[in-house]
């Protein structure tokens, strides 16, 4: 079968499509004929080597697809069934940039919902993305009705979802910050209420907030931009860290400033807890998943590029030309 792979950690000119062995499904896992592949920056961070693990991997988070064979013990998908799954797992160097996968398939979710079908090109996007804003919001931050949310790069396929996610949950604004002017559109549309250019936003958020300050923050840049990420919470906000896109060191925070200022930061990553915690990720995906039925969230990507250019999405989006969800079609 045919996948993207890199051979040796480095830039997107490491990423080339080759014939690998056709994987098998163990007990409690299911295969899956991928339809669609979800493209995130985690996955350029895999490429580069900044998550560590195998220097020969096929790479890939999220897959949209038909269930091929099931493994032992499984009984919740039937041969033939439209999915979605978060294809990742610790030591496997097999993903979701594929032919085929295999899954944990307890980290598998049918597209065929009470309402209507979910697309395949809508399921990729959503096992690692969407259950990552929801997430975030929900369990994470804990929105509350009301909140003000701020989302920095609000105009990436995190960004988008969130924006959205964020309205359905009861935000009463929803503030995106983004890297250039061009991308202003993409978070607006999104349905962010108002969009800050990223040099600018710890300066101006006051104006648009009654210089109150906002009560989340969504932040997956890390460094520096986190330290002016807390400067613009409410006492009692919540920062929600999910990422270091900047590749910056750890920043330095002051337990004593979080303590007198009455704020808190609060870590996530999606990989960590679907490990360690499937059961979770599945709760979150049925609830995330209810608000695309119910047309609140809406998951159709930006772009669509067949599997062959998994390079040229890489470029796009490290390149930060990128707006949206970047989808790879997968066909045989």
């Amino acid at each position: 079968m045919k996948a993207i792979q890199f051979r040796a950690f480095g830039g997107p000119e490491q990423l080339s499509l080759v014939d690998v062995d056709e994987p098998r499904p163990q007990p409690g896992q299911i295969a899956i004929d991928v339809r669609a592949a979800g493209v995130n920056f985690a996955e350029i961070m895999h490429r580069r080597g900044a998550l560590g693990g195998d220097p020969i991997a096929v790479p890939g988070l999220e897959v949209a697809g038909v269930v091929a064979e099931l493994g032992a013990n499984v009984g919740r998908f039937a041969l033939g069934e439209p999915v979605a799954a978060f294809s990742w797992s610790p030591g496997r160097s097999l993903n979701g940039y594929a032919e085929r996968v295999v899954v944990d398939a307890r980290l598998a979710i049918s597209l065929r919902r009470p309402e209507r079908v979910l697309s395949f090109e809508e399921g990729a996007g959503f096992p690692c993305a969407a259950v990552t804003a929801y997430q975030l919001l929900a369990d994470v931050a804990r929105i509350r009705r009301g909140d003000t949310v701020l989302i920095q790069a609000a105009a990436g396929g995190v960004g988008t979802l969130a924006a959205q996610y964020a309205k359905a949950l009861g935000a009463a604004k929803v503030i995106g910050v983004v890297g250039s002017a061009a991308k202003r559109e993409a978070a607006l549309n999104a349905g962010c209420d108002v969009v800050l250019l990223h040099q600018e936003f710890d300066n101006v958020v006051g104006d648009h907030t009654d210089r109150a300050g906002v009560d989340i923050v969504l932040e997956s840049l890390g460094g520096e931009t986190l330290i002016r990420s807390l400067s613009v919470l409410k006492p009692m906000g919540r920062v929600a860290y999910f990422g270091n896109a900047s590749a910056s060191e750890a920043a330095k925070i002051s337990a004593f400033d979080l303590w007198f200022g009455a704020k808190g930061v609060l870590g996530y990553t999606i990989s960590g807890l679907a490990a360690k915690h499937p059961d979770r990720w599945y709760q979150a995906a049925e609830a995330a998943i209810r608000l695309v039925e119910s047309g609140a969230v809406h998951l159709q990507p930006s772009s669509i590029l067949p599997l062959s250019e998994a390079r040229q999405a890489h470029e796009l989006i490290e390149a930060r030309k990128a707006t949206g969800k970047i989808v790879l079609s997968v066909s045989r």
